[in-house]
């Protein structure tokens, strides 16, 4: 059974996610970098990259390429 509750404060973010991929918004068309990762940690960084590319419409856009076994090069297009 759910009880609801009433003005219960939400915490404050953390700010996690903005920081661990700050660096994006660092970067300028041309720029690229190598990640190198198990699977799980190559899957969940491609997923950050697509969001970023939705999220932006266009206005800042990243491509990547496999260059090896565990190993992506990301590209600032746009």
């Amino acid at each position: 059974m759910i009880t609801l509750e009433k003005n219960v404060p939400m915490p404050k973010s953390d700010g996690l996610p903005r920081q661990l991929y700050s660096f994006f918004d660092e970067m300028e068309v041309g720029d690229s970098f190598v990640f190198e990762g198990t699977a799980k940690e190559l899957k969940a960084f491609r997923n950050a990259l697509r969001t970023r590319n939705w999220r932006n419409k266009g206005e800042r856009r990243f491509e990547w390429r496999w260059v090896g076994d565990d190993v992506m090069r990301v590209w600032r297009t746009a």
